[in-house]
């Protein structure tokens, strides 16, 4: 992962807490530092994902991610709004070509498609 990746992970994480101060308050230093961890593996998915070719990769990484959330209290909201920040600002990433944002982008909209479901379900 290069530093471009790193921080936009962790330009994701700083605008989740300061969109929503109460996760700090429930979570604390500790809960800030697992989401920065989390995003960076979200981030290392979604490379593996382009490597392989296979979107359907990080669907399953998001059905898998979704249920170790929600049995830990988390809300199946939290990791749409996560990807969906993801969504919003991995056109800034400097280090991806443009044939990765595509294919970032599209198992993104593909995983929160996913999640949407899930959630009305």
């Amino acid at each position: 992962m290069d530093a471009a990746e790193m921080e936009w992970a962790r330009s994701v994480v700083e605008s989740m807490y300061a969109d929503h101060p109460e996760l700090y308050d429930r979570y604390g230093e500790r809960g800030r530092e697992k989401c920065l961890e989390d995003n960076l593996h979200h981030v290392r998915h979604l490379r593996t994902c382009y490597e392989l070719q296979d979107a359907r990769f990080f669907v399953d990484y998001a059905r898998w991610l979704d249920g170790i959330l929600r049995a830990h209290g988390m809300e199946t909201e939290h990791l749409l709004d996560n990807f969906r920040r993801m969504l919003d600002t991995v056109a800034s990433v400097s280090s991806l070509s443009a044939a990765e944002r595509t294919w970032y982008t599209s198992c993104l909209h593909q995983a929160c498609e996913m999640l949407r479901v899930r959630q009305e379900g």
